[in-house]
């Protein structure tokens, strides 16, 4: 009597709830889709388990679905349904009630079978033998649009399958599978694969870059083909709520700092090719000069004995010669003003090699950081990154394994009452208790199913870790031969130093005897009627200037030839230094400015998507925390022991 009274009771306040009150929002939902599937991958059934958390302890829950067929799975709190709204007497506690729904799911599977290289039905190819190749390829349904870096572009929720199901050993052998693990126990092999599909697309990545599957395949040699069902669990949590992009930022910004000190350390060895170059084309200036002096004092040594007969012409001539020597003369002081212009660039020289190494080294006095600076502080961030990540993994996979002992605990205290139950054979709480060791059972199924997928994503990282230091030792070493050829450039900066001090000293040498040479000359013209009785005295002369020509002109060869290789040296610096930032450093750059980048800004979008998606039924506004997706694909096997579908 009073049971029928509480029910009374509990009716009329539900009616009078969905009349007068405001919606209380006081939890949160979960929910699990249980999708049916046939041997192609059709969809013929789907219940939807939902599970109400009663955070505050609220007596009234009111609640949002498009579900029918609705019923209360774990307890007797009563419930009424006013167009989408279900309102649940809670009394305090949580909620968990089921229903079907005719809704299309955002992931598709597609199952196809071959036998012997020949496409083949799952009805056909029950008890066949030969060379199996089934095909589980997942679409995702659930395209939006977003906005990256100001466009609209079709981006996918980013779900990830595990498919699993065991072939018996037995009638099976050579079992492989892509993209999948495989686990033999003697008896049977398990199969667990995974598929993100979509993520190629929302990535926006080459396949010729990286290929992200979006099928499972396995192959195998049989000698009576059966298959047990293929059970795929799909969610959209594939990225950690706890994953920072403020690390991707600050690696930009240390990218930037090094393609800054690389583009100084390349216009340094610009500056200094064009100094070097400069001082080649005046030394070529002044070795065409001297050469052409010892010309025309061989050429006068030459014709000496022909000078008694030829005074007249010697007459003529001496004008001539006092012109070339003015010339000469005016040439001299010429090539003395172009050398004025050495000292200046060699302080060009010095600041291309200042430039180059304030790029490789910290500045003292700005403190700003150099070119190795920047790349150590580059491979600390990607540690610190990797780390960090490898710490978020290793909290959830240690929460895993803890539910997997409660549950554990859970089913041995229930398993206990369930025999002291039967005992008193009280059938209804046996069914009850039951229900509720099985869910714990998936619960820890599902538990060690991510903790194989934590494992797999802790392997990965160690590989990318150990990738990452292999490529932070090329640049390191390439640092160290720029720093090899700055030294040498410094000495070579010393040596050219040294020797251009010493030019002008020379040059004003003959600038004075150019001089005297024109003096001379002019001499020589007012003195033809006595160059007869002087003949001998000249021929002292002419003897002596060749000497001094020919001295001059080897010295003006090895002081050319010593800035021209100088020039080259400085022209093959310049040139590798551009070929270091043109292949190496720009490369790097680019890849991080652009594909890095580009993905970061992808990911950070797949991050937000995936935090949107919390339910699949309808839900209160704020209400939605989690769902995920359960795909059934019926077994094929004989028709005698397959469940039909119905």
């Amino acid at each position: 009597m009073n049971k029928k009274l509480t029910k009374l009771t509990s009716s009329l306040l539900l009616t009078t709830m969905l009349v007068y009150t405001t919606p209380i929002l006081a939890f949160t939902k979960e929910e699990t889709v249980y999708s049916k599937i046939n041997t192609k991958g059709e969809n013929y059934k789907t219940i939807v388990s939902t599970h109400l958390i009663n955070e505050n302890k609220e007596q009234i829950l009111n609640d949002l679905t498009d579900l029918i067929n609705i019923e209360n799975t774990n307890g007797d709190e009563e419930f009424k349904i006013d167009g989408e709204n279900i309102i649940w007497n809670a009394n305090g506690s949580d909620i968990y009630y089921q229903g079907e729904t005719r809704k299309e799911l955002p992931i598709e599977c597609k199952i196809k079978y071959e036998l012997n290289g020949e496409e083949i039905s799952a009805d056909e190819i029950v008890g066949k033998s030969g060379n199996i190749k089934i095909t589980i390829e997942y679409q995702n349904n659930d395209a939006q649009i977003v906005t990256i870096n100001g466009k609209r572009q079709t981006m996918y929720t980013p779900f990830t399958t595990i498919a699993m199901t065991y072939f018996n050993n037995s009638q099976n052998k050579n079992i492989e599978a892509k993209n999948a693990k495989i686990i033999n126990d003697g008896t049977k092999t398990i199969i667990a694969g995974i598929a993100m599909p979509g993520m190629q697309e929302s990535l926006n990545i080459s396949n010729s870059k990286i290929e992200i599957p979006n099928k499972v395949e396995i192959t195998m040699e049989t000698s009576k083909f059966e298959q047990n069902n293929i059970i795929t669990f799909v969610t959209p949590k594939i990225l950690d709520e706890n994953i920072s992009f403020s690390k991707l930022n600050e690696l930009y910004k240390k990218v930037d700092e090094i393609e800054k000190a690389s583009k100084q350390i390349e216009e340094g060895a610009n500056t200094l090719k064009e100094g070097t170059t400069q001082f080649v084309e005046k030394s070529q200036e002044f070795n065409n000069g001297i050469k052409a002096l010892e010309e025309g004092t061989n050429k006068a040594h030459r014709n000496y004995k022909e000078l008694n007969s030829g005074i007249n012409q010697v007459t003529a001539g001496t004008k001539e010669l006092n012109t070339g020597a003015k010339e000469l003369s005016n040439g001299l002081t010429a090539l003395g003003e172009g050398l004025s212009s050495i000292p200046e660039n060699i302080n060009k020289l010095y600041k291309g090699s200042s430039e180059v190494a304030e790029g490789l080294n910290d500045n003292k006095q700005t403190k700003a950081p150099g070119l190795v600076t920047g790349v150590n502080e580059l491979a600390g961030t990607l540690n610190e990154t990797i780390s960090s990540l490898e710490k978020s993994l290793n909290t959830t996979r240690k929460s895993c394994e803890e539910g997997i002992t409660k549950l554990t605990q859970s089913n041995i205290a229930l398993n206990s009452v369930i025999r002291t139950l039967n005992a008193e054979t009280q059938t209804t709480q046996i069914v009850t208790l039951k229900q509720i060791v099985k869910d714990n059972e998936e619960a820890i199924k599902e538990y060690s199913e991510k903790i194989q997928y934590i494992d797999a994503q802790l392997k990965a990282l160690n590989a990318k870790k150990t990738e990452g230091a292999k490529d932070i030792q090329k640049i390191t070493a390439g640092m160290k031969e720029v720093q090899t050829g700055v030294n040498q450039i410094t000495s070579g900066l010393g040596i050219l130093n040294n020797a251009s001090s010493m030019l002008p000293e020379s040059v004003n040498k003959l600038v004075q005897g150019s001089k005297k040479l024109t003096t001379g000359t002019e001499n020589l013209t007012k003195g033809t009627t006595a160059l007869s009785s002087g003949s001998k005295q000249m021929e002292q002369g002419l003897n002596t200037l060749k000497q001094s020509t020919t001295i001059l002109a080897n010295g003006s060869n090895a002081l050319t030839e010593g800035a021209t290789t100088i020039n080259k040296g400085s022209i093959e610096l310049a040139e590798g230094i551009t070929t270091f930032n043109q292949e190496a450093v720009n490369k790097i750059c680019e890849f991080v400015n652009s594909d890095i980048k580009n993905i970061a800004l992808r990911a950070e979008k797949l991050q937000e998507l995936s935090e949107e998606y919390t339910n699949f039924a309808k839900a209160s506004e704020n209400t939605g925390k989690e769902v995920n997706f359960i795909l059934i694909a019926d077994s094929v096997k004989e028709k005698e022991e397959k469940s039909e579908n119905k």
